[in-house]
């Protein structure tokens, strides 16, 4: 089956509302978006609609449309880094100050109030986005603030690190060992110990 490029203009009505409902107040339940497009037995329903190629289509269809892109959220976390409340409030000659969003309003930076109403005493306030949590969602993001791990022992206990001392004698261990596997993989030309050596030291002089 061929799907079309605009699978959601595709549909039925009533699919329309079952995917509308599944990405909006469903928030991803199928059988409750099944049943607030009106379908008399949501559950299996929902399981049939789920399977159907063009509503799987248009589901992500209409994901990739709402989705935020990714320069879209940077350039908001900017925004709402530089927020300035003086941008909101105006101060008259006595001090006094008022709430003024008509500017905000005009020069679009209205989204950058997170709240808007009265305090308990019923005058009126307002609350921006947080700027120091925008900017620091932007250094993470950026690596300004290199991420640290804390390594542990059990139940936080501090590492157990023990200390070793070689003494010659390991040393020539080691390299006798060394030596035997090298002689046993034929990679030594001539290999000898040093009983053997001796013993053409000997003979060397004899001839000499």
């Amino acid at each position: 089956m061929e799907i079309p490029s605009l699978a959601y203009e595709a549909l039925t009505d009533k699919r329309k509302r079952f995917v509308d409902a599944y990405i909006g107040p469903a928030n991803c339940n199928k059988t409750e978006a099944a049943r607030r497009a009106g379908y008399a037995s949501p559950t299996p329903e929902a399981r049939r609609l789920c399977k159907d190629p063009l509503v799987k289509a248009a589901i992500e269809e209409r994901m990739r449309e709402l989705a935020i892109p990714a320069e879209e959220i940077l350039a908001r976390l900017s925004e709402q880094a530089r927020g300035n409340m003086a941008d909101f409030v105006e101060v008259d000659e006595s001090g006094r100050f008022r709430i003024d969003l008509t500017e905000a309003e005009k020069s679009g930076e209205l989204r950058l109030v997170k709240k808007a109403g009265f305090d308990q005493k019923g005058r009126p306030a307002i609350e921006l986005y947080d700027a120091q949590a925008a900017l620091l969602a932007l250094a993470k993001r950026f690596g300004l603030f290199p991420e640290r791990q804390e390594l542990s022992g059990p139940g936080g206990a501090p590492i157990a690190v023990e200390a070793t001392v070689e003494t010659e004698e390991d040393d020539v261990e080691r390299t006798a060992a060394i030596l035997g596997i090298l002689a046993e993989c034929g990679a030594l030309r001539d290999p000898v110990s040093p009983r053997s050596h001796g013993e053409h030291g000997e003979e060397a002089g004899e001839d000499a």
